[in-house]
């Protein structure tokens, strides 16, 4: 993720382009009209609150599958008597 406005937007993106020149899957998405900090204004602002809806179903996304050549994580629910 990305935004718009960010000084260090370029080197953010040259990063995700090496992730996936390297075989990473990666998602890049530069949120536009965003600004450096977005994620903190979640509270006053849309876009933020948007910035955070996405990351947070990427996270959720991310961890529903195993890694290639990993076991899935272990279940830590309390398993019946």
């Amino acid at each position: 993720m990305t935004a718009e406005y960010d000084p260090p937007r370029a080197e953010g993106e040259l990063y995700a382009q090496r992730l996936a020149d390297a075989g990473v899957n990666i998602t890049l998405t530069r949120y536009p009209g965003t600004i450096h900090g977005t994620g903190y204004l979640t509270g006053v602002w849309e876009p933020a609150r948007t910035w955070l809806h996405d990351s947070t179903l990427a996270l959720r996304r991310a961890h529903q599958r195993p890694l290639a050549g990993m076991n899935p994580a272990p279940s830590f629910l309390p398993r019946d008597p």
